[in-house]
């Protein structure tokens, strides 16, 4: 999950990577890659030493990476798992949640393999250079710059990585020892489409303001895309939004679009709007919608928006917010949820969210490999691996859900970090 400030070439900077790994000798690492911190964490520095550039600018002098440590022997300890997380910062709560499900995870299916955790503002040869010889899978990481910093030591290392929380496409391209669990920002778009779809009533009118960030641009266009061209709802052909009802986009960071599409539009409607933009701006424009104008309408979000402060900013002026997150979260009727929140409660002595559980899903995984004694050959299972959020198959769309938070269902609010 790249919060909330990705670099513009991300896929591409992430091809480059892979191909100058490829090409080194078998025991050297490839030269280092530049990453940017995200947004609200502490900077990543990129294993070399080297200060940190922009997301895919290749600096002119490529330095070595220095390998890691040679795996130590150890000491009758028992193997682990690392796992990756935010420990500052805007994203410290989501990061909490992650630990907690993580443990979870490692108390009910960890046997004797231990859970390494780690902070994710640490830099990638210190967080691997711990004892590797026991590490012998990894999950987590929110930010795209740490994983890519961290990625040929991994690589090195030759252990699975499970990311719950990246939403990058280009994360496939690291190698196939990365597993993303975590919807892409396209299938993120296409969940929020089908939602508004799928509804009782169509919109008169879908508004989309996006910023310039490729990421949300990615979410936008597959959000538009699939309302003029869904999917079919098994053999059931879904209907289109329809020729005759608008969609409109409008630059987020162009102060007099926004002001004069707020100002243009009829009063107390059923809107759609997607809010393909970074959280700040999301609660920026809260005091500029008018009360008559978008009281009924239905907003918005992918994951980037599913932390709090968003959620219960919307709530608390009666609006509604659909968010699309990774898990059927709250969902009474599932069971297995059920479940997971109760002992999670007794636990922690706290509600869950729903980055504990993608991160109970990740560890839970990583561990039912590594106890296969074949982890990728599990992990690739064409039959998928079943988590509470859904089933994992490699290389198909995660399981993705839309919830809606307003004041009639705070338990949804419950639900974000």
């Amino acid at each position: 999950m790249r919060r909330t400030n990705l670099a513009p070439t991300a896929a591409l900077a992430l091809l480059l990577a892979l191909l100058a790994w490829s090409a080194c000798d078998a025991g050297a690492f490839p030269a280092a890659f530049p990453v940017a911190a995200q947004a609200g964490s502490s900077a990543v520095p990129d294993p070399a030493g080297e200060g940190t550039e922009l997301y895919g600018n290749v600096p002119p002098e490529p330095v070595e990476l220095a390998p890691p440590p040679p795996p130590a022997p150890d000491g009758g300890l028992p193997p682990a798992v690392l796992f990756v997380s935010p420990r500052t910062g805007p994203f410290a709560s989501l990061g909490r949640g992650a630990q907690l499900g993580a443990r979870l995870a490692q108390r009910r299916f960890g046997g004797e393999t231990e859970l390494l955790e780690v902070p994710e503002e640490q830099d990638a040869a210190s967080n691997l250079g711990r004892t590797p010889g026991r590490i012998k899978a990894a999950a987590g990481h929110l930010f795209e710059g740490s994983l890519v910093a961290s990625a040929p030591y991994y690589r090195r290392l030759r252990i699975p990585v499970l990311l719950p929380f990246i939403d990058s496409p280009g994360a496939a391209v690291l190698g196939p020892e990365f597993v993303p669990l975590f919807p892409s920002v396209s299938e993120q778009g296409v969940a929020l489409a089908l939602n508004v779809l799928d509804s009782r009533q169509r919109p008169p009118a879908v508004y989309i303001l996006e910023s310039q960030e490729p990421a949300l641009g990615e979410l936008a266009d597959a959000f538009e895309r699939t309302l003029k061209d869904p999917p079919a709802r098994g053999r059931q052909k879904r209907a289109a939004l329809g020729r005759n009802i608008k969609i409109e986009r409008v630059p987020a960071e162009d102060v007099r679009a926004v002001e004069e599409l707020l100002a243009t539009v009829k009063g107390n409607r059923k809107y759609a709007v997607l809010l393909a933009v970074p959280g700040p701006f999301a609660i920026k424009i809260i005091p500029l919608l008018p009360d008559s104008s978008f009281k009924s309408a239905l907003f918005f979000g992918g994951a980037a928006l599913a932390v709090r402060d968003v959620g219960s900013a919307y709530a608390s002026h009666g609006l509604t917010l659909n968010l699309c997150v990774p898990a059927q979260v709250p969902d009474p009727k599932d069971a297995q949820l059920a479940e997971f929140a109760n002992i999670y409660r007794q636990t922690f002595k706290v509600e869950p969210v729903w980055s504990s559980v993608s991160a109970y899903d990740a560890v839970k995984l990583a561990l039912l490999a590594l106890a296969t004694g074949d982890p990728m050959e599990y992990l690739s299972s064409p039959d998928g691996n079943a988590g509470i959020a859904g089933t994992y198959i490699r290389d198909k769309p995660a399981p993705a859900a839309v919830i809606s938070v307003n004041r009639q269902a705070p338990e949804s609010v419950a639900y974000l970090p």
